[in-house]
């Protein structure tokens, strides 16, 4: 296998710079959370980059966002959690990589799993988990269909990226909160002063997660 480059500092930063103006400038969520997946790809020079969300009932993590994926079986792919370099990451708390997935004894596999991540051609696998507030929400993992090794500051980047990507889930979810609250006070003149109070508790919280 081919060993990764590990993209400029320069790069890094600007790439985490912009996560922030994406939140202050536009308003789908969707948007923000694809643009980091595409900054993600780049830096990292993969095929494909995507994240996922745990699905703590159903005890699995799911593929929300991709880029760069061609089939769609791959782009819906759900998985327990523990399993593969996907469900592994999303409940381990810990990057994984592989260089060749499908012939690597250390991953636990699932036959049909197997199947769709060989009809995507994907060999090279990594993957950062997504917490907030230390809670595992999911993960962001990059691919490749060619065998390469990412280097320990690769790791670094793609746990950067991650990062930013758990920050803009929790703004958004921040977002919802203030709006519901903002509702709510319109709403009723009881308990203003309170409802007011929570309003200004999320959008410190908001501002430190900006910071």
């Amino acid at each position: 296998p081919a060993l990764a480059s590990t993209p400029p500092a320069e790069a890094v930063l600007r790439a985490v710079s912009e996560r922030p103006a994406d939140m202050a400038s536009v308003r789908d969520r969707v948007v923000v959370l694809k643009a980091i997946l595409r900054r993600t790809r780049r830096l990292l020079d993969t095929d494909m980059s995507y994240m996922s969300l745990n699905d703590l009932t159903a005890g699995e993590t799911y593929i929300h966002l991709t880029d760069g994926v061609q089939t769609e079986a791959y782009r819906t792919i759900r998985m327990p959690l523990g399993t593969g370099v996907l469900g592994a990451v999303a409940a381990g708390g810990a990057a994984v990589q592989t260089t060749d997935y499908l012939h690597d004894p250390e991953m636990n596999h699932l036959s049909e799993i197997d199947v769709i991540v060989q009809a995507e051609g994907v060999k090279t696998i990594m993957g950062a988990p997504l917490r907030i507030r230390g809670r595992m929400v999911g993960a962001l993992l990059v691919a490749s269909r060619s065998r390469t090794v990412f280097p320990d500051e690769a790791v670094h980047v793609l746990e950067q990226m991650a990062a930013q990507t758990a920050i803009a889930l929790e703004q958004w979810r921040l977002k919802q909160e203030i709006l519901r609250l903002g509702d709510e006070v319109r709403a009723t003149e009881t308990n203003v002063e309170l409802r007011l109070r929570e309003l200004e508790d999320i959008v410190r919280l908001d501002e430190r997660l900006m910071g």
